[in-house]
This record gives structure tokens, sequence and C-alpha cells, in this order.
């Protein structure tokens, strides 16, 4: 029971944020009726007052009740010697709390939810100090360690799929390499976890007693923008660790956006066109930056220009339901979450395109968003493109 009271205290917060965000929303569209009734109302004025009054005592008792909660299981948490929660034990656990900070990591950060994730490097699914003895002990000297970064959601174990395919593990055999694998808060924005991912790759580079010479980044939707990010901002900081990057790997990434989260933008923007469904529109945004991020594929800081070339060799691969190009469920779809041209780099503004030559991209038709991370076929692309691919 104790290891679920970290969990327990951060569902209870976010309850309490929950309640108060449709308190006000319920207040508001209150509000609006009033006062488009008020001119014939003479009773407006004490009904505007009484109606205030209501809101604040229900708001009031709310707070009061949140913050006894919250209190009364910090106490048991530190009771129980678990300052700090560790989500690695019960199955299923990670899972839930990884989709939760997909949809809502941003406010969980800010609020400082125990629910929030913690962006770590990992090892078979358990966090790696980045210490020189830890490191001596799990990365032994390697000619090439290779980092798989996970998409929206999802967290550093769902690279282990239930099919019984494990593209981390497979490489490890097959490549003779060293393997991480990260874990983050997708629901803060791309750029925030980029400027992240790349000071701590330098600090895992500086502390190991032996690095490797070449490091690869596999990113799989948005774990892509994330590693193109990290790279970006590294470079710009004259940083050492992208000179030993050897390749980049895209898998299903929306690097010219997702139609998705522009549906749940055109949603939010036509709720705000009423006063009476202004309210519902606040809640409709307070879908993460990360989320939001990946309407037009953006990993770059407002101040940060658009990058050069990073002279990084970049490999894209798709994902489309339909079984050919031209087939209407590739157009309309393309593998259900991420169009076709946006996994390939492809834009209709020049300068926002990746220009990766054909030898370095491949379309895996006939299948959906997720089976990229399953699909044999994908691996073995994957494994055959690092097999010939050396840092300059």
């Amino acid at each position: 029971m104790k290891r679920h009271l970290p969990l327990l205290r951060g569902g209870a917060r976010l309850a309490a944020d929950g309640f108060f965000g449709v308190l006000d929303a319920a207040q508001t569209v209150h509000q609006a009726v009033l006062d488009t009734a008020a001119p014939l109302n003479p009773l407006a004025p004490l009904l505007d007052r009484s109606t205030r009054w209501v809101y604040a005592g229900v708001r009031g008792v709310g707070r009061a009740a949140a913050l006894a909660a919250d209190r009364a299981l910090a106490l048991a948490t530190r009771l129980a010697g678990m300052p700090l929660p560790e989500f690695t034990d019960a199955p299923g656990q990670l899972a839930w709390v990884s989709a939760l900070n997909g949809a809502l990591g941003d406010h969980l950060e800010r609020s400082a939810n125990p629910l929030a994730l913690d962006m770590r490097f990992c090892l078979d699914g358990q966090p790696l100090p980045l210490h020189a003895e830890a490191l001596r002990t799990a990365l032994p000297p390697t000619e090439r360690l290779v980092l798989f970064v996970h998409g929206l959601g999802m967290n550093d174990r769902q690279w282990r799929r239930p099919t019984g395919a494990d593209f981390p593990a497979q490489m490890r055999a097959d490549l003779d390499c060293g393997v991480l694998a990260l874990r983050y808060n997708t629901g803060r924005a791309i750029a925030c976890n980029g400027a992240e991912l790349s000071w701590r790759l330098q600090q895992l580079l500086d502390a190991h007693p032996a690095p490797p010479r070449d490091l690869v980044l596999i990113g799989h939707s948005m774990g892509g923008l994330v590693c193109r990010s990290a790279l970006a901002q590294a470079q710009a900081q004259g940083l050492d660790w992208p000179r030993r990057v050897a390749a980049l790997v895209c898998l299903g990434s929306p690097h010219g956006g997702a139609p998705l989260e522009r549906y749940g933008e055109a949603l939010a923007r036509q709720l705000r066109r009423s006063r009476y469904t202004r309210a519902f529109a606040r809640l409709a945004d307070a879908r993460s930056t990360g989320v939001k991020d990946l309407r037009d594929g953006r990993y770059l800081p407002d101040d940060h220009p658009a990058p050069a070339e990073t002279g990084v060799p970049c490999f894209l691969i798709a994902a489309a339901l339909g079984h050919a190009a031209d087939d209407a469920r590739t157009r309309l779809l393309g593998d259900g979450v991420v169009p076709l041209d946006s996994a390939l780099g492809r834009h209709a503004d020049a300068a926002r395109s990746l220009r990766v030559p054909a030898a370095r991209r491949r379309v895996f038709f006939g299948t959906g968003h997720m089976d990229l991370l399953s699909h044999a076929g994908v691996y073995a692309q994957v494994r055959d493109w690092l097999a010939t691919s050396r840092t300059p």
C-alpha cells in the first residue's frame, strides 16, 4: 500500500485541479446567463451577489478539503519513508502515469504534482544514475551507444511490445552496441524536452569513463522531434556530443505536424466564439503544450532560428494504412496519426522540408502508427542502415 501513496497524493491534487476547473466553467456560464437577462430583471444585482457568494463558498470548501487531503497524504508518505514516487513496480502503473503526462504533463510539472515524470536514461526499464561507477557497470566500453526515445504518452518500457518485439534488445544483440531508452514527461513543450535531453547527453558522455565513439538517436513519433530539438539546440550552444552522432532515425515522426491536434485546436477556436461556451474552450485548451506542439511539428523555442543542415545523417521511416501511395486511406489517414508527407519530412514550405535522400527514406504500407514499434521489416531496415552508418 505504501508504494501507492505518492500516486494517491498526485491523483488527489489532480482531482482538486479538475474540480476547480469545472467549477470555474460552471460559474462563467452561469454568469453569462445572468448578464443576458439582467436588463429585464429588477433583482439582477441581488442575484449576481448571491451567485458570487455561493460559488466563493463552494470554492473555499473545496480548497480546505484539497489542502487537508494533500497534507494527510504527504505526512503518510514521509512516515512510510517514500519522499519521492517511483513508478517501477505495479504492472501498468507506469503506463497510465505516462499517458497522463502526455495529456497534462506541463500542468503536472507547474503544480509540482508527484505524478510528473522526470527525464531519465533507463536501462532495461530501470533508471540509470549518471555517475562513473554506475555507467562503467551498466555500459561497458563500446564503439556505439543507441538511445531510444519514445513518443507521446508512452515510456521507455513500451519499446517492448506485447507481440514480443523488443527493438532495443534486438539492436544490442545484432550490432553489439550499448543501448539506453529515455523516459520523459511528454506533456512538456518539445523544445524544453529537447534542451534537457541535450544537456543530459552531455552529462552522460562527460561522466562515462570510456564514452562511446558513435551515438545513434532513434525516436518514435514525438521522440523524433525531441531528438531533432536536442541536436539543434546543442549545436547552437557549441556542445560536444553532436559530433559523435552517427545517425538520427525517426519512426513516424510528425515533422510537418499531425492533423488530430489541428482538430482539437479547431474545436477550441469554435468554443471561444460564444460567451456561453468560452469556459469550455478553456477546458479544451487544458491539453498539454507537448500535444499542441504536434499541431505543426514545432520543436524549437520561439527565439531559436531555424537550423541549417545539422550534418547528421537522418533516416526517415513512415507508415501508411493504405497499400499504396495513391490509396485513399494513405492520402486521408496516413498511418492513422501522422500523414505520409509529414513523416517523410515533405512540406509545402521548402524551408521546412527535410532534404533526406530517397535511400534514407522508407514507407511501410498496410501499417499503422503504433505498428512501427513491432514491425519486423521496420527493425530490419533500421538495423541495416545503422550497420553501415558511422560518424563523419
